[in-house]
């Protein structure tokens, strides 16, 4: 079984963070969306996979990513994530266009569809 050590480094002075469940639901779940072509361009600019921009995105907002898979190839895109730096206009367009669209793959029957609580 392949297991992927993480080091965490301590910084001088703290960081906000955030975790998210579900980071890649817009090309899961969701694909079909708003932020499909906006993403596969990303991607095909910088030549890795959707999933590994759309982690980046979330790590670079100071989220942390919760994610799992079995699958090496996988893996491989997830840790991409850590060392692809986005440019800032790229990080506008992502967010600017999955602002658009609110999507909630759970609890549908607790929340209204608009609701982003």
């Amino acid at each position: 079984m392949l297991s992927i050590s993480l080091s965490i480094m301590v910084v001088a002075r703290p960081v906000k963070l955030g975790s998210s469940f579900k980071t890649l639901a817009p090309v899961t779940v969701a694909a079909g969306g708003p932020l499909d072509a906006v993403l596969q361009s990303i991607a095909a600019n910088h030549d890795v996979a959707v999933s590994t921009v759309l982690l980046s995105w979330a790590i670079g907002r100071n989220v942390v990513p919760i994610t799992t898979t079995s699958k090496r190839d996988r893996m491989a895109e997830c840790l991409a994530a850590v060392s692809l730096k986005l440019s800032t206009q790229e990080v506008e367009e992502i967010t600017k266009v999955g602002l658009q669209h609110h999507f909630r793959p759970w609890g549908k029957r607790f929340f209204s569809p608009d609701g982003r609580s």
